[in-house]
C-alpha cells in the first residue's frame, strides 16, 4: 500500500509540474511599461526615436561605414521615415519638418558621395563587406580544388598535398584580417580630415540627433519615468543631457558609448519601482561569473538572397537549452565560409545581443549536420559562436541556412 501511495504521490506531483505553466518572457520595455502602468504607445514612441538618434549618428560619426552600400542606405532611411510617420501626430509633423529643414537627407547623401570620393582616391573602389565576399570566395576555390584533388589521386601521393592544404586553410582568414587592416588603415587616416572639410553637415546630422534625444528625454519627464530605466549606446558623446555609464572599444578601434539621460538642475529623481530595480539598476560591464552557461538563440522568419542572410528575428530559447544539446550532441560538425559573408549586413542596428545587452562578435561559424538513423533524412543549420562578451558569456545562435528547409519533426520547436 505504501509503495503505490507513493507512486500515485510521484505521479501527481509530475501531473502537476507538467501542467505548471512557464512563465512568460517579457522585454525590458513590456517589463517598464507593467512595472509603471505606461500605454505602449509611450514605449513604441520612445523605441522608434532612440532607433533614428542611433542611426543618424552613426552615419555623422563614420560615413565611410556607409560607401558604395547603397541598398543598405536606402533600407535604415525608409525604417527611419516609417519610424517618423509612426509617432503620434504632433511628434511625426514636428520631427518630419525638422528633417526637412535640416535638409537630413539630402546631407547624408552629399557626405556619402564625397567620402566615396576619398575612398576612389585611395584605390578603395567597394565597400568591406563586398570586399570580403569577393576574397572569401576566392580564397576557398583552391581550397575545394585541392580537396578533390586529394579524393582523385592515388592515396600515395596525397602526402605531397598536405603542405599547401594546411597552407590554403588559413588563407582566407589571413585574406580577411590583411582587408580589415587596410580599411581600418584608411579611416584612421582620412577620418579627422573629412570631419574637417565637412563639419558644418555633420553638425546638422548632431544637432537633429540632439533634437531627437531631447524629445525622449521629454516625454520620460512627462510620464513621470525614472530616467535610470533607458539605457541606450551612441556612437559618439558629443550630446547634452545624457550621462555616460560605460563605454567600450570594438574591433577597429571604434568606441561604443554606453548612456542613460541625465536629470535637469533642480528635479528629484523618480523613484525605480522595487519590482524591477534589481534587473535594470545593474551596472554595465564585467560580470563575475559563477557558473558555465550556454545562451542559446535562434535566428527566425530569416530572408535569405544568394547565400546572405539579410532579415531575421532573434528568440531566445532559454526553456529548450536541453533539447538544443541533444541536438547538437548528435551533430557533425563543419568549419563554413566566414560569419562576414553569411551576415554581410551585420551592423550596430541589426546586430544579434548577448543577454547583457553587448552586440555579440561572431569569429566561429559551423555547419551542424543532422541525420536520421532510420530514414538517413538529413538536416543541416548553421550554429554561430561569439566570442566572450565583457560580461562573460558567450552566444551560441543556430540559423536556417535557406527560408523553405525541411525542418525534421522531432526539431521543429527549436526552430519555429
Amino acid at each position: 500500500m505504501k509503495r503505490e501511495k507513493d507512486t500515485n504521490t510521484s505521479e501527481n506531483s509530475e501531473q502537476e509540474a507538467e501542467n505548471e505553466e512557464e512563465p512568460v518572457k517579457k522585454t525590458q520595455g513590456q517589463l517598464i511599461q507593467e512595472a509603471l502602468g505606461l500605454d505602449q504607445e509611450t514605449i513604441v514612441k520612445i523605441e522608434k526615436q532612440l532607433f533614428i538618434s542611433k542611426f543618424i549618428d552613426s552615419i555623422s560619426e563614420d560615413i565611410f561605414d556607409y560607401i558604395y552600400r547603397d541598398r543598405i542606405l536606402e533600407k535604415y532611411m525608409d525604417m527611419l521615415k516609417k519610424n517618423m510617420s509612426e509617432l503620434d501626430e504632433t511628434t511625426a509633423a514636428f520631427m518630419q519638418e525638422t528633417f526637412e529643414q535640416k535638409q537630413i537627407e539630402p546631407t547624408i547623401s552629399d557626405l556619402k558621395s564625397k567620402a566615396e570620393e576619398v575612398a576612389q582616391e585611395n584605390d578603395i573602389t567597394t565597400s568591406l563587406n563586398s570586399k570580403l565576399r569577393k576574397n572569401g570566395l576566392i580564397g576557398m576555390l583552391p581550397l575545394c580544388i585541392l580537396v578533390i584533388l586529394i579524393y582523385i589521386i592515388p592515396p600515395d601521393f596525397t602526402f605531397y598535398l598536405m603542405i599547401p592544404l594546411c597552407f590554403l586553410c588559413f588563407l582566407p582568414q589571413f585574406l580577411r584580417s590583411r582587408i580589415v587592416r587596410k580599411w581600418n588603415d584608411f579611416k584612421e587616416e582620412n577620418k579627422k580630415i573629412f570631419y574637417q572639410e565637412n563639419r558644418e553637415k555633420i553638425i546638422l546630422l548632431k544637432e537633429f540627433v540632439q533634437i531627437t534625444l531631447d524629445n525622449i528625454h521629454n516625454i520620460l519627464l512627462d510620464k513621470k519615468i525614472p530616467l535610470e530605466l533607458i539605457k541606450f549606446s551612441l556612437s559618439s558623446s558629443d550630446y547634452k543631457n545624457l550621462k555616460l555609464i560605460n563605454e567600450q572599444v570594438l574591433r577597429g578601434g571604434i568606441t561604443q558609448y554606453f548612456f542613460t539621460f541625465e536629470y535637469p538642475p533642480g528635479v528629484e529623481p523618480v523613484p525605480i519601482p522595487e519590482i524591477i530595480k534589481d534587473k535594470y539598476m545593474e551596472p554595465i560591464g564585467p560580470k563575475k561569473r559563477t557558473e558555465e552557461v550556454d545562451n542559446f538563440l535562434i535566428l527566425k522568419n530569416i530572408k535569405v538572397l544568394n547565400g546572405e542572410i539579410e532579415k531575421f528575428e532573434v528568440e531566445l530559447k532559454e526553456v529548450l537549452k536541453d533539447d538544443i544539446n541533444t541536438l547538437l550532441n548528435s551533430c557533425k560538425f563543419e568549419k563554413t565560409k566566414d560569419f562576414s559573408l553569411i551576415m554581410p549586413n551585420y551592423t550596430p542596428e541589426t546586430a544579434i545581443h548577448c543577454i547583457c545587452g553587448e552586440i555579440a562578435e561572431f569569429s566561429n561559424v559551423q555547419k551542424c549536420s543532422w541525420i536520421e538513423t532510420e530514414s538517413e533524412e538529413k538536416f543541416e543549420f548553421y550554429l554561430f559562436e561569439s566570442e566572450k562578451c565583457k560580461c562573460g558569456e558567450k552566444v551560441f545562435v543556430l540559423s536556417l541556412m535557406e527560408e523553405d528547409v525541411k525542418i525534421p519533426d522531432k526539431w521543429k520547436n527549436i526552430f519555429s
